[in-house]
């Protein structure tokens, strides 16, 4: 594991250990509440759109899921990377520096 993945994960279970992540949430979704709110409005004021209304109700809906999962979400996206790099770290020559690996090579060409 690298080091700012253990870094990474060290700050992340701080910060739900504090609640600080909760708290985020619940301000968010007022935020997302108000933008609903709105979208009602903006409808209501183009004469009742109701493709408008759909679209601010589908919007509300996608992002009111992923808040309410934010942290499982969060931390998805996250190992995804991780293992990305993993990977590309363990393709390589030895698990060696690509930049090191490619300056040695041209100096063999």
């Amino acid at each position: 594991m690298f080091y700012f993945q253990q870094l990474f994960s060290t700050a992340l279970n701080g910060i739900d250990r504090g609640g600080a992540t909760a708290g985020t949430i619940q301000i968010a979704q007022y935020v997302l509440l108000a933008s609903l709110l709105f979208g009602v409005y903006e409808a209501w004021a183009r004469g009742g759109d109701a493709h408008l209304l759909g679209a601010a109700a589908v919007r509300y809906f996608a992002v009111g899921m992923l808040m309410i999962n934010y942290t499982t979400a969060f931390r998805d996206v996250n190992a995804m990377f991780n293992n990305v790099a993993s990977f590309i770290d363990n393709s390589t020559v030895g698990g060696s520096d690509v930049f090191g690996q490619w300056m040695s090579d041209l100096a063999t060409y």
